[in-house]
């Protein structure tokens, strides 16, 4: 017999568990299963919490157990941007104070291992295949595991799979993409952990693109240099001796990381904005990138994810408690909400006026790329 759940969650990150730590304080007695493709081994993006992650983790209830992660305190950013001068963002003002630099890994299984804590079934190693609509109430998913095949029936499906959307592209393909921007990040041991720098997430404006750096617990450090495919290919910025070599040419990343030293694992990922055309329908629905993806530079990747993660479970609370404008809702939300980032994000490109000649920033602050971005 196939087993039924009220919801099945795909996705065991951020976004994912936050939609069942939401639903499991809201709706007790639901059935949840959080499904995650991965073993939380693997190195994963995403270093910094903003503070505004502090209140969204007291109302979700797991505040206190947060404390005991291995999390080190941050103060804020530091951005060389519209000019070489170095530019304080600090965090003291903030009515939460601080924000954290995390490991991603710790963290999103931590995240994971509270919503099995309040009673949501974790299952990890379980990658999605495909979805049947058997009939109206209920989707029927394929899942494979290490051991062989699962089928799940669920009442409610939430898509938490992040960029690869696997149950959002299966309904809709269609996404509005708004740049071709590509990580290319290079992970380093060091011994800085003790520099003043390691409060803070730096970010340095280049010719071809810009550099983000920030110093992680067990004296670790991620650089990443953001640019488009197109020139992360023609320079060849993937390889490590260029990645470093191009490292010993920036005024303040290099700071962080002796020139002697090699990246002990480099990864390059997609990091364009773009937002999909549909993000529920029946029984189901997305949350975090699954929905829609910010450039780097908004520094809101993982607090968005749990956000949009929390706000994607009160829809469904609001689902099954029989408003039938839940998801009408929730769709407006997501769609402003990325309206107001792109906005943003075209503010903050097109104050760097140093290079007007090289192509990464003539294609941010051309006119025509704005009035693209304001006008979806």
């Amino acid at each position: 017999m196939i087993e039924f759940l009220d919801v099945v969650i795909i996705g065991g990150g951020p976004a994912g568990a936050a939609v069942a730590l939401t639903l499991k304080k809201l709706h007790p007695n639901l059935s949840i299963a959080l499904i995650e493709a991965s073993n939380y081994y693997q190195w994963r993006v995403g270093e910094s919490l903003s503070p505004d992650a502090g209140k969204a983790f007291r109302e979700l209830g797991i505040w206190d157990t947060f404390q005991h992660l291995n999390a080190d305190s941050a103060h804020g950013t530091r951005s060389a941007w519209e000019n070489e001068c170095l530019h304080e963002n600090e965090y003291f003002f903030h009515p939460e104070g601080k924000g954290w630099h995390i490991n991603r890994v710790e963290f999103d299984h931590w995240m994971a291992q509270e919503a099995a804590n309040r009673g949501a079934t974790w299952l990890t190693e379980t990658r999605y295949v495909r979805s049947e609509n058997i009939t109206e109430p209920y989707h029927l998913l394929n899942f494979k595991t290490k051991d062989g095949e699962l089928k799940l029936k669920a009442g409610f499906v939430v898509d938490a799979s992040g960029r690869s959307a696997v149950f959002t592209k299966e309904r809709s393909g269609k996404a509005h993409g708004y740049d071709r921007l590509f990580g290319c990040i290079g992970l380093f041991n060091t011994n800085l952990s003790q520099l003043h720098t390691s409060k803070y997430t730096m970010v340095e404006a280049s010719a071809s693109g810009w550099w983000y750096s920030c110093v992680l617990p067990n004296q670790k450090v991620v650089i990443a240099f953001m640019t488009d495919a197109d020139i992360l290919k023609k320079k060849k910025w993937n390889e490590a001796s260029n990645f470093c070599q191009w490292i010993t040419k920036t005024k303040y990343i290099k700071e962080n990381v002796p020139e002697s030293h090699r990246p002990a694992q480099m990864h390059v990922l997609s990091a364009s904005s773009l937002r999909h055309e549909t993000i529920c329908g029946q029984r189901w629905l997305a949350v975090g990138d699954a929905t829609s993806t910010f450039d780097p530079l908004s520094s809101q990747g993982i607090y968005k994810a749990i956000r949009s993660g929390m706000f994607g479970g009160y829809a469904i609370s609001d689902f099954l408690n029989g408003d039938p404008t839940s998801f009408e809702k929730y769709t407006r939300f997501v769609k402003e909400e990325y309206n107001e980032y792109l906005l943003v994000r075209s503010q903050f490109y097109s104050k760097v006026k140093r290079w007007p000649e090289e192509v990464f920033w003539q294609r941010r602050q051309s006119e025509k790329v704005v009035k693209k971005l304001s006008r979806n």
